[in-house]
């Protein structure tokens, strides 16, 4: 091994030391994603600098640099800037949102591997076999250009495939990120049920009325829209309203058929409040 490789590795180890100063191998905001965007830049020129002056002497090293050095800091890039993107586009209202967001795009950045699934399974397995035909400058092809056009005017420091595995090791670090993301989730809207729960049952409000009435209220105010824009699960509510108004034993279904069944005024509750309330109005 030269002179010029063995600077090559040091290199990259000192990228992933820096990397991680900053915060940036798991980044919880985006002036952390900003550093580690800057820091990747600068090494991937050094790196650049360092092939350029001939620090790649035998196919060995070659391969060795295409297939584990210049993909590992490139796909730390790709990486911070699908999270940047994430981290941007994140809805900042309900878990419910934030969950559907997150789901939409761990579909979207699995779905990448499963459209390179042959080269992924190459990427995956350790395979070497292909390695000359894929890590070796001068095996770039005109069809390898349309997955990096970069190489059209950079063909010195690329190859046909390392371009690919560092998406690999991006896609694999941000499907990551959103998995663990998702069970932060859950486990923090199981924690705000079971503290919604607990503040319930505390409640001072005792329902003084029929339950089909408590029914009507269920319904009007989930077909409304008026909460979280309807998007909620009926039982959901009902189990709060229940817990808040120290309600016991509310079949809301079987109740919702008996309001349907009604043949004269199927919102006698809904109606009776809407009178009281122009009553008091009129009154004041």
């Amino acid at each position: 091994m030269n002179n010029e490789h063995q600077e090559c590795l040091e290199i990259l180890e000192t990228f992933n030391k820096q990397i991680k100063v900053v915060n940036a191998e798991n980044p919880s905001n985006l002036s952390e994603i900003h550093k580690g965007i800057r820091i990747c830049q600068i090494f991937m020129q050094r790196l650049r600098l360092k092939v350029l002056n001939g620090c790649l002497e035998t196919i060995q090293d070659e391969i060795y640099f295409f297939k584990h050095v210049k993909p590992h800091i490139m796909g730390h890039l790709l990486f911070l800037n699908y999270l940047q993107k994430i981290f941007e586009l994140r809805p900042l209202s309900t878990v419910y949102d934030q969950q559907k967001f997150l789901e939409e795009n761990l579909d979207h950045y699995n779905n990448f591997k499963k459209i390179n699934h042959t080269d992924f399974a190459y990427f995956d397995n350790g395979n070497d076999i292909r390695d000359e035909l894929y890590f070796v400058r001068c095996n770039l092809d005109a069809e390898d250009y349309h997955y990096h056009p970069y190489s059209m005017v950079d063909s010195d420091f690329a190859t046909s495939k390392d371009y690919l595995f560092a998406d690999f090791i991006a896609h694999k670090k941000i499907v990551d990120y959103l998995e663990e993301e998702l069970i932060r989730l859950k486990i923090t809207r199981k924690k705000r049920i079971k503290s919604l729960e607990e503040l319930l049952s505390e409640s001072p409000f005792y329902w003084s009325t029929s339950k089909i009435a408590l029914v009507e209220l269920i319904y009007g105010l989930t077909y409304s829209g008026c909460i979280n824009n309807g998007n909620l699960d009926i039982k959901e509510l009902a189990n709060a309203l229940c817990k808040f108004f120290h309600v016991e034993n509310l079949d809301v279904y079987r109740l919702f058929i008996d309001l349907k069944a009604r043949k004269k005024n199927q919102t006698v509750f809904l109606d009776k409040i809407r009178i009281c309330l122009i009553n008091k109005l009129e009154d004041e």
